[in-house]
């Protein structure tokens, strides 16, 4: 177990050094959207981590951990819709898609 810990901090230290470095390279002038892609990939090993754990315990505390991990990944796409096309932009594109 320790050394997964010291594995995921290394992974969080290495995307946020890609995150800064992005930055400096000037790759893309759209920092709150690197920004959100970097956070999914800092969850994504905890994630999966937590899943086996749910499998395998079958405890309720993994379940909502997990739960609440998987709703990172809609509330930063909406997050982001919201802060590039508007409020008023974000309703019509959802239903543009609805109707």
């Amino acid at each position: 177990m320790k050394t997964l810990k010291i594995l995921y901090t290394c992974w969080v230290v290495f995307w946020i050094f890609v995150w800064i470095l992005l930055l400096l390279i000037g790759h893309n002038p759209d920092r709150f959207g690197e920004f959100l892609i970097t956070m999914g990939w800092i969850i994504l090993p905890l994630l999966i981590f937590i899943l086996y754990r749910l499998f395998h315990t079958r405890k309720r505390k993994f379940f909502y951990i997990a739960l609440l991990l998987l709703l990172y990944y809609p509330l930063a796409y909406v997050i982001y819709s919201i802060y590039y096309f508007g409020a008023q932009g974000f309703f019509i594109k959802i239903l543009s898609i609805i109707y």
